[in-house]
């Protein structure tokens, strides 16, 4: 599937069959809930596309229910960080990150982590 980043680029995002299922299960009851035509995959409850402001306050609403209130920033940044320490090169991670380089991801997440600044 393809999402739109905060340049408004489509950008590719790579899941796994169980992960496409689920959303080709919401695709057909989102479909039953709005009538029109759009690609959007998360609808608001105006039945259009959600905004990043819509998605910041999911993100914060959500985390709040589990007592940790984070950003989408913060939420970013944790997904970068655990990928590198699953073992992603810093690489994969840039590329998943969709930054312009890896010195960019090294900048934002992995500060304090001298071993993984020495790989590059």
């Amino acid at each position: 599937i393809y999402v739109i980043d905060k340049g408004n680029k489509p950008k590719p995002c790579y899941l796994s069959d169980d992960k496409m299922n689920i959303i080709k299960d919401w695709v057909i009851a989102r479909n039953r809930i709005i009538t029109s035509d759009t690609d959007a995959l998360f609808i608001s409850r105006q039945m259009g596309r959600i905004n990043q402001g819509t998605s910041r306050y999911v993100i914060e609403k959500t985390s709040e229910m589990i007592g940790h209130k984070i950003s989408p920033h913060k939420a970013r940044a944790s997904f970068a960080t655990n990928a590198l320490n699953s073992g992603l090169s810093l690489y994969e991670v840039s590329k998943l990150m969709n930054h312009s380089s890896t010195q960019v991801t090294a900048a934002c997440y992995i500060q304090g982590q001298d071993e993984k600044i020495k790989e590059l």
